[in-house]
C-alpha cells in the first residue's frame, strides 16, 4: 500500500480554533506534514451556515492525493458532526468521528464516559501511548484548562480530572466584568521586567511583588494555573507513593512551563491521539 493510500486529515474542532493537518501515513504514527493550519470556530456552534471553510478545507488542492479517510475530534456539538457527514459523503471521503469508547488501552472512571470531552480523550490516549511512567497527570491550556489523571496499574486508566477557566478565559474576564481592569494578553503577560536607562530598554530581575497592574494580573492568572497543576500533582503523589509525570499542551503550555521546570510538552496531542484512536478502530473492525 502506497503511503497515498494511507493518508488521512486530521481536524481539531475546539471552543476557539478548527485546526487541522495531514499525515502522510497513519500506521507510522504521528509524522507532521507540515505546519498546522486553523481558523475560527467562531459562528460554528448551533444553527449556522459557517461551514464553506470546511468545504474549501477538504477540497484543498495541497491534500495527498488517495486520501483515504477524515479524522474529526470536535467539542463543537453534534451538528457540526452531522455537517461534517453530509459533507465527507458529497466528496466521496470516509469520516471517522472520534468518540469515547471502551478500548483495551485505556479504561475512563468516568460515570458515563461518553460525557468525556473528546479532545480530553484524545490527549488522554496520546499520553498513554508516549509515557512510560506509572502515574501521569495531563494538562491542557486552552480556551479552558483541563487536568486528567492518568495511571497505569496493570493497565490504563483515566481517574478523572478538573476543568477550569483556561489563561485567555481568566484574562478576558476579569477586563470585562470590572470597570478599570485594562486587556491582557499573551504578548504583555511576558515574565520579564523591561525599564529604559538612557537609551536601552534593560532587562531587569523580577521584584518579589507585582509592581504594576499588568503584572498583577499576568502573575496572577498564571501563578494560579500553576498551582491548580502542582496541587493535583501532588495529589497524585499522595495517592500513589510516587511523583506523577506532567504533560503540557495546548495553546498556553510554553507560557506556563518555566514555570513547571519538571513538567514536559506533548505536541499535538489531540492529533497524536485521533491517529491511535483510528489505528485501534481500524484494528478491532478487521
Amino acid at each position: 500500500m502506497s503511503d497515498s493510500s494511507r493518508a488521512v486529515l486530521c481536524i481539531d474542532a475546539g471552543n476557539t480554533l478548527v485546526k487541522w493537518c495531514t499525515q502522510p501515513d497513519w500506521k507510522a504514527g504521528f509524522l507532521l506534514n507540515g505546519p498546522v493550519s486553523s481558523f475560527s470556530s467562531q459562528g460554528l456552534k448551533g444553527q449556522s451556515d459557517n461551514w464553506p471553510q470546511f468545504e474549501r478545507l477538504l477540497r484543498h488542492d495541497l491534500l495527498f492525493p488517495g486520501l483515504s479517510a477524515v479524522l474529526l475530534c470536535s467539542v463543537l456539538g453534534i451538528g457540526l458532526e452531522e455537517k461534517m457527514r453530509v459533507l465527507c459523503s458529497t466528496l466521496g471521503l470516509p469520516l471517522h468521528i472520534l468518540s469515547v469508547r471502551a478500548y483495551q488501552p485505556v479504561n475512563s472512571a468516568y460515570i458515563n464516559p461518553a460525557s468525556l470531552g473528546r479532545d480530553r480523550w484524545a490527549a488522554t490516549l496520546a499520553v498513554s501511548n508516549e509515557s512510560r511512567h506509572p502515574v501521569n497527570l495531563l494538562v491542557s491550556f486552552g480556551t479552558a484548562t483541563t487536568l486528567d489523571a492518568l495511571v497505569d496499574q496493570a493497565g490504563w486508566q483515566h481517574l478523572g480530572g478538573y476543568i477550569v477557566p483556561g489563561v485567555q478565559t481568566m484574562f478576558s474576564s476579569l477586563h470585562v466584568n470590572t470597570a478599570e481592569l485594562p486587556r491582557v494578553d499573551l504578548d504583555s503577560a511576558s515574565l520579564s521586567v523591561h525599564r529604559v536607562i538612557g537609551s536601552q530598554a534593560l532587562a531587569l530581575p523580577q521584584p518579589a511583588w507585582p509592581e504594576s497592574t499588568t503584572r498583577a494580573i499576568s502573575e496572577g492568572v498564571v501563578n494560579m494555573q500553576v498551582a491548580m497543576v502542582q496541587a493535583c500533582a501532588q495529589r497524585l503523589e499522595q495517592q500513589f507513593g510516587q511523583k506523577a509525570c506532567i504533560w503540557l499542551t495546548g495553546g498556553f503550555a510554553s507560557l506556563v512551563l518555566p514555570r513547571l521546570s519538571e513538567a514536559r510538552i506533548l505536541e499535538h496531542a489531540v492529533f497524536r491521539g485521533q491517529l491511535l484512536d483510528y489505528q485501534l478502530h481500524r484494528e478491532q473492525a478487521a
